[in-house]
């Protein structure tokens, strides 16, 4: 993954998703195969691995679909969720990521944010501005 953290910024700005209290406030966000997947698709399932970048600002979340292949964002696939919607955030820390689980009146939706992302040290970086930020509530 060697997406740059400038490359995000600029693709917020040109979607109208930017918010100055979200900067440093960006990571990865994996979504991994259920277990249905896993039962019926065995291996295979490791296929349905998303990667995405979640960014937490005062105005919501934004959550940007990423090419699992070139690691770029795919350009138009974004969703963002108003900090209005949200009706509960949590974050629950294991021993080699943190699950991210996000609820709102129309679902829920979760999101596992390894400590390290290689090639990517702004994820590093920003992961610990991301989980005070749930952690202590001053997101929601």
């Amino acid at each position: 993954m060697l997406l740059k953290e400038e490359q995000i910024i600029t693709y917020l700005k040109e979607h109208d998703l930017f918010d100055s209290s979200g900067e440093n406030h960006t990571v990865f966000g994996i979504t991994m195969p259920s277990t249905l997947d896993y039962i019926l698709f065995g291996a295979a399932s490791v296929l349905s691995t998303k990667y995405n970048v979640v960014n937490l600002s005062d105005k919501g979340i934004a959550i940007l679909a990423i090419d699992n292949v070139t690691g770029k964002i795919v350009e138009g696939e974004h969703a963002f969720i108003p900090k209005e919607q949200i009706t509960k955030l949590e974050v629950k820390s294991k021993f080699t990521h943190h699950r991210l689980k996000i609820e709102t009146p129309a679902g829920n939706t979760g999101f596992k944010l390894n400590k390290v992302m290689i090639g990517a040290g702004w994820h590093k970086r920003n992961l610990p501005n991301v989980l005070q930020a749930v952690e202590t509530k001053s997101f929601k």
